[in-house]
């Protein structure tokens, strides 16, 4: 189904040329446009007031107020707004931390123009999604998961 819409999207970046480089990916894709631009997490909460962006894209790691700190608040005061954390980690506890909080996708930002287009768009319309890499890393725990399953007490313990 195809939106009569522009998709607003908002980059929480304290780098400033992935901002500007996302920004300007934003501003040359139709469908898609920049509701606004933040270098941490309490300058995103006051865009998000102001402008209530559909989809978040947000960098993890930041100084003054970090990723999952302004996730956990944007969460709980704007439940409908889809956030993607962006990050060069992959991290299996940034990863586990991201899932707990609800995140609706965890991608890396060596992802291609096109699969970040992919991207915000399917979590604007509902779904989850993550980086190949993130998605190995949860197949692998996943393995790790039912492997604990199948131990005995004393080899759990």
């Amino acid at each position: 189904m195809k939106n009569d819409y522009p998709i607003a999207v908002m980059v929480v970046d304290d780098h400033p040329m992935v901002r500007k480089g996302l920004a300007s990916f934003l501003l040359s894709n139709p469908g898609l446009q920049l509701a606004g631009e933040a270098a941490n997490g309490k300058e995103a909460l006051a865009i998000c007031q102001d402008k209530l962006p559909d989809v978040i894209l947000m960098d993890l790691v930041m100084p003054v107020l970090d990723g999952f700190s302004a996730a956990e608040l944007i969460r709980g005061l704007y439940p409908q707004v889809k956030i993607i954390a962006l990050t060069s980690y992959p991290d299996a506890r940034y990863l586990q931390r991201a899932m707990n909080l609800g995140l609706d996708g965890f991608i890396l930002k060596d992802i291609s123009s096109e699969d970040l287009s992919n991207a915000i768009r399917s979590v604007h319309g509902g779904s989850q999604i993550f980086s190949a890499p993130v998605e190995r890393m949860l197949q692998h725990n996943s393995e790790d998961e039912r492997k604990i399953d199948t131990l005995t007490p004393r080899e759990y313990e």
